[in-house]
């Protein structure tokens, strides 16, 4: 009888933890939105009403905004993702993961475009060589970040959590002001990671299981 109790005490504390632990993830999906939205607010999101132009003049060139648009849309599923997860809605979860591939897939392409053909449009309003060579260099880095989470992410499924968030973190960069230190970046990770790692550490104390199995096996 004791045994079942106390069988039943722990069962009950890890799926209180593992929903803190869902809720968790949902907050900082949206939380990674939120730069995004007000960094490119201006110039892509409210470009009708802002009257942002290219900065060669003339309309946006169609590959920033396939680019913005695929990137949009990787945040805006990751927030699906985690809502469904929150509501453990974990088949529809593990569905809309499909697109979810194709969508990161495309996430490389767009950006590895734009990433090419900023060179060329950044030299020819007169950005120094070098400053230009540094940023391709840097996004380049973010975007294999990027596609090395994801690809883990697929592969580990007790980690997939935190490493689609790294990988949604690895390319927010440019939304920040660059003037921003990439060490306050560094560090908003860092910490924004760490309640999940306890999170998990405290469910394996009492089950011996990863939390994201229990939270899949709903």
């Amino acid at each position: 009888m004791s045994t079942s109790i106390a069988r039943t005490t722990v069962t009950t504390t890890v799926a209180a933890r593992v929903s803190r632990h869902s809720r968790f993830f949902l907050v900082m999906a949206v939380v990674l939105f939120l730069p995004v939205l007000v960094g490119f607010g201006p110039t892509f999101f409210f470009r009708p009403w802002s009257g942002a132009k290219d900065s060669l003049g003339g309309s946006f060139p169609v590959h920033l905004i396939i680019h913005g648009s695929v990137l949009s849309a990787w945040f805006l599923l990751l927030i699906v993702q985690t809502t469904l997860v929150a509501a453990h809605r974990v088949d529809l979860h593990r569905r809309l993961g499909v697109i979810g591939v194709g969508l990161a897939v495309a996430v490389v392409v767009a950006s590895g475009v734009t990433i090419v053909r900023m060179v060329p449009r950044a030299t020819a309003i007169g950005a120094p060589a070098d400053i230009v060579a540094a940023v391709a260099v840097s996004d380049t880095a973010a975007l294999i970040s990027f596609a090395s989470f994801v690809a883990a992410a697929v592969r580990r499924v007790t980690a997939h959590k935190r490493l689609m968030f790294l990988a949604s973190n690895s390319i927010i960069g440019p939304a920040f002001s660059v003037e921003r230190p990439p060490c306050v970046l560094r560090l908003c990770v860092s910490v924004s990671t760490l309640p999940s790692s306890l999170t998990d550490s405290g469910v394996r104390g009492l089950t011996g299981n990863p939390a994201s199995d229990i939270s899949e096996s709903r």
